[in-house]
């Protein structure tokens, strides 16, 4: 494994680790909407909160299924509660 596959694989553990989808679905059930609130919620940077963003996009496409939740990625970050 190269150097440059090692740092990605760091910067998405990273990603996930900060910005869990958990923490995300979290911080919706709690009113957050907007980027500035929710990378200031995680405690990250808006920058960093837009990789982690990107990061989900490339591992699961525009949206995720949890529980009773979908996350989407596309256009914008956004989570749906299913009834």
């Amino acid at each position: 494994m190269n150097k440059t596959n090692q740092k990605k694989i760091a910067r998405n553990w990273g990603y996930e680790k900060l910005v869990g989808i958990i923490q995300l679905v979290n911080a919706f059930e709690k009113g957050i909407r907007s980027t500035h609130d929710l990378a200031e919620y995680l405690n990250v940077t808006e920058t960093f909160l837009r990789q982690a963003i990107q990061h989900y996009k490339e591992k699961y496409g525009t949206h995720y299924e949890i529980d009773t939740c979908i996350i989407y990625f596309e256009p914008h970050l956004g989570i749906i509660k299913k009834f």
